[in-house]
């Protein structure tokens, strides 16, 4: 039960954090000052784009590249096992795709 909550909770932060603020304007830098950034997954936050840093800088010390960006069909299904337990029927599926 707690990992439901947890696993909520983390979406309900992520949908708070994504919130179109247009094209990158400033980004902090890990020696702290603030810097231009043409960063569009950082949506002008300089604290996403200081976190953001940190994660990049922490796969390139360990030598390894993030995957890539699930599909719609897998992000769903990746979800729903998740959240209850199971994959999605095609009909959930399709709800979601449309």
């Amino acid at each position: 039960m707690k990992r439901v909550f947890f696993v909520l909770f983390c979406f309900l932060v992520a949908a708070f954090l994504w919130v179109p603020f247009g094209e990158a304007n400033e980004t902090v830098s890990s020696s702290g000052g603030i810097g231009k950034s043409s960063r569009a997954d950082d949506f002008g936050i300089p604290h996403v784009a200081f976190i953001n840093e940190q994660i990049e800088e922490g796969w390139s010390d360990a030598g390894i590249r993030p995957s890539r960006s699930a599909t719609d069909g897998e992000w769903c299904r990746r979800v729903f096992l998740d959240v209850i337990g199971r994959i999605p029927s095609l009909e959930e599926l399709e709800a979601f795709s449309k």
